[in-house]
């Protein structure tokens, strides 16, 4: 967890970067992570704005289903645990410091976790991938040096 205070004239913006625990990990980790995040938000007065992102590793589902207040109506897939984590914060702080929660589908055209990246990484990344696959083929051991190499270099 990151967190940033800016001071913008008069106004105050406090920025939050929260990436939550994985799933797999224990629900004890999950909890101090949520508990922590909590007490973040709680230690900012209400004179000054936050913003709150990340990866928070929940689905929230397609449906409010009991969380109309907090959920924009607009997601994908089962909501899971995290999900519920996410949306009982939210709800939590509700009055106090959400105003919108928004939902990134994590994929756009391509597999999950690349779809930001610009068509430069893009390129590059697929080179390193051609060059590992070469790499891990090739059977002359004088070419599959120079192909480490570049590997490594890319």
């Amino acid at each position: 967890m990151m967190f940033i205070k800016l001071v913008i004239g008069k106004l105050i913006v406090n920025v939050v970067s929260a990436y939550a625990s994985h799933v797999g990990l224990d629900e004890e980790v999950k909890k101090l992570f949520w508990e922590d995040l909590d007490e973040v938000g709680r230690g900012i007065p209400s004179t000054e704005e936050i913003f709150i992102g990340g990866d928070f590793n929940g689905h929230i589902g397609t449906t409010s289903n009991g969380f109309d207040d907090v959920h924009g109506g607009f997601s994908f897939r089962e909501r899971n645990g995290g999900g519920v984590s996410l949306l009982e914060f939210a709800k939590a702080f509700e009055k106090e410091a959400i105003e919108v929660l928004r939902v990134s589908r994590g994929i756009f055209g391509g597999r999950q976790g690349d779809w930001w990246w610009n068509g430069e990484v893009q390129g590059k990344v697929k080179a390193k991938k051609v060059t590992y696959t070469e790499w891990l083929e090739c059977v002359d051991e004088e070419k599959k040096n120079r192909l480490k190499d570049i590997y490594r270099k890319a």
